[in-house]
């Protein structure tokens, strides 16, 4: 299995559960700027801290696929998805890249 791919200075490698905090920042800045004047601020806050809490994000690395990229150390995002069920089909849970490397 591929633990890490270099793309043009990118890697692109399986979290580790020392990256979490560094994916939840990327959360928190992805919907901030993503949702600002769309989501009430407040709004945003309580999903985040429902959906990517310390407890919330162990259990998705326990028992889903999480892959980060990383450009220069830094954490610019990461995609989210299951694993492959009996009928051939996985389910894309989550996509977030900092605003500052999108496009």
């Amino acid at each position: 299995m591929v633990k890490k791919v270099d793309v043009n200075g990118m890697i692109i490698r399986k979290m580790h559960l020392e990256d979490i905090r560094q994916v939840q920042q990327v959360v928190k800045i992805s919907w901030n700027s993503t949702y600002q004047g769309i989501i009430p601020l407040r709004i945003q806050e309580s999903f985040l801290k429902a959906a990517y809490n310390d407890e919330m994000m162990h259990n998705r690395l326990e028992n889903s696929f999480i892959w980060v990229s990383e450009v220069n150390g830094k954490m610019v995002g990461f995609a989210n998805f299951s694993a492959v069920k009996e009928e051939g089909k996985t389910e894309f849970a989550a996509i977030y890249i900092n605003p500052e490397y999108q496009g």
